[in-house]
């Protein structure tokens, strides 16, 4: 799962292709784990640079993207690599988003542990 942020705290309020940082988590047995703290490269890049995260997110494994505001061109580049996009409320914090998603694997039968490991 990727998250777009600035502080590191909060999912990134708009644009996920502009955000400073993305952090990849993936689910470990029955907890998130941090794996990758990335710089976004294109937050200052051009418009249609979009599909460069996209494949660039996709190249690290993400299958799902969290957004709490997506424009339609960057939908469109996230979907075409296979990226399935989650919304939040804008505001919400990356623990709020991992917990939205923490039960969601336990309803596809997955365990469920509200643990949320950090390392990386």
């Amino acid at each position: 799962m990727c998250i777009p942020t600035d502080d590191g705290i909060k999912v990134r309020k708009g644009e996920p292709s502009r955000a400073a940082h993305i952090l990849i988590y993936e689910w470990t047995g029955n907890r998130w784990q941090l794996v990758l703290r990335l710089q976004n490269p294109y937050r200052n890049a051009s418009p249609g640079d979009e599909c460069k995260l996209a494949k660039l997110l996709s190249q690290h494994g993400c299958e799902t993207l969290v957004a709490t505001l997506i424009r339609d061109e960057e939908k469109t580049c996230m979907q075409n690599a296979n990226l399935e996009i989650v919304t939040v409320e804008p505001g919400a914090e990356i623990w709020d988003a991992l917990n939205k998603l923490s039960s969601r694997h336990a309803m596809e039968g997955k365990t469920l542990n509200p643990q949320v490991g950090e390392s990386g």
